[in-house]
């Protein structure tokens, strides 16, 4: 299947919440069954870069709850301009509640607890409801409900520095983020969580959900060294442990498995990075659970990470 082209002149499309459409008023159908509204859900700090794109492509849900973790930028500032926004043009009501951050799983079902509706689409602020896949949620909602389906996947498609991502493992990348509130949950994991349908069937999602993931190989180094420290953590506590050879190993074929075998170097220079930086993450990750084996001051294993 050939690889969609993409254009080298991409500038800063967080700008734009989603890709191009005709913009339609937004107008709630307010003959829509209880079962069949949905909360839109998003957890942030500090995400005043983007969290307007995500409460733009969440406008067609019945509600939007964010838990902030005391965010100080603007975040608070631009949650209250879509808040008269959607009032004005009768959108969804936004509810907002402070809380600690208690790692991402536990944080998106602290989330989900708190919405009001029975349906359930969880975002991050840097992902955006395709108009395609908006469709296929409203189209949804204009049919009959199975009472036998839990939850859907939909397709992810990752934005990476300058151009989309289609193959180096990437993509579709498969996510569970539209469900039904009770029949599942979040892992209880501090990184990489994902959600866990546990009761009924699992059913699909057309049209991708656009995550504007790394926006420039600094954000990628940075995000490396947080993600990998509690990620080392979180495996150390669970017991797991790390070896030279498992780093040195683990490392390159990391790097073979997504440039060749994942056939990221159809992707250009990006995929030769993403697969460059995913070495190194899981460099980084098995060196840090390594350290904190071989820490001698248990009171201080956290120095240094």
């Amino acid at each position: 299947m050939p690889v969609p082209k993409t254009s080298s002149k991409v500038k800063n499309p967080l700008k734009k919440p989603v890709e191009k459409r005709k913009k339609k008023p937004v107008v709630k159908n307010t003959n829509k069954s209880s079962d069949k509204k949905i909360s839109g859900s998003i957890i942030t700090f500090n995400e005043e870069k983007t969290i307007a794109g995500a409460l733009q492509s969440l406008d067609f849900c019945d509600e939007i709850v964010i838990v902030d973790s005391n965010s100080t930028d603007k975040t608070h500032v631009i949650i209250k301009q879509f808040s008269s926004k959607f009032k004005k043009s009768r959108g969804p009501v936004i509810k907002v509640i402070q809380q600690k951050f208690l790692g991402y799983g536990p944080q998106k079902n602290f989330a989900v607890s708190k919405c009001s509706f029975n349906w359930i689409l969880s975002i991050d602020s840097d992902e955006r409801v395709s108009p395609e896949l908006r469709e296929s949620i409203e189209k949804w909602g204009a049919e009959l409900d199975d009472n036998e389906t839990g939850a859907y996947v939909t397709s992810r498609r990752n934005f990476y520095i300058d151009r989309w991502i289609y193959k180096s493992g990437w993509y579709p990348d498969s996510r569970i983020r539209f469900f039904r509130k009770g029949w599942g949950k979040w892992a209880d994991v501090q990184v990489h969580e994902l959600y866990e349908n546990q009761k009924g069937k699992t059913g699909f999602l057309e049209g991708d959900l656009l995550h504007y993931s790394i926006m420039s190989l600094d954000a990628h180094i940075d995000n490396t060294n947080r993600f990998t420290t509690a990620a080392a953590k979180e495996a150390f506590e669970r017991g797991k442990t790390s070896s030279i050879l498992r780093i040195v190993f683990q490392s390159i074929f990391t790097f073979i498995k997504m440039y060749f075998l994942k056939r990221g170097f159809l992707d250009g220079k990006a995929g030769f990075i993403l697969a460059s930086m995913s070495s190194y993450y899981t460099f980084a990750k098995y060196t840090k659970l390594w350290y904190l084996q071989h820490s001698k001051d248990v009171k201080n294993r956290d120095i240094g990470l």
